[in-house]
């Protein structure tokens, strides 16, 4: 899990496929990030994903289930669009 820089910054959660999941922005190098548990109670959690490096993406996360997977919609600052 990170933890140093400044990772974390509009997190959006949701449960996906029974586990909780995590989308959020690393504001140190303009990132949209996600991360899902590998266990129901969030005890355990697998690598964090880079979904977007893009320029300075992934700033105000929403994250949902569609159709049974993950998707998650973002602003993306370098390109000024959702």
């Amino acid at each position: 899990m990170q933890s140093s820089n400044d990772v974390g910054q509009y997190v959006s959660l949701a449960v996906v496929n029974g586990n909780p999941a995590i989308a959020y922005y690393n504001a140190t190098d303009g990132d949209l990030l996600y991360i899902r548990a590998t266990d129901v109670d969030g005890a355990s959690w697998g690598a964090p994903v880079v979904i977007d490096t893009g320029g300075d993406v992934g700033r105000y996360t929403s994250l949902a289930v569609v159709d049974g997977s993950p998707a998650i919609a973002y602003y993306d600052a370098t390109q000024t669009s959702l």
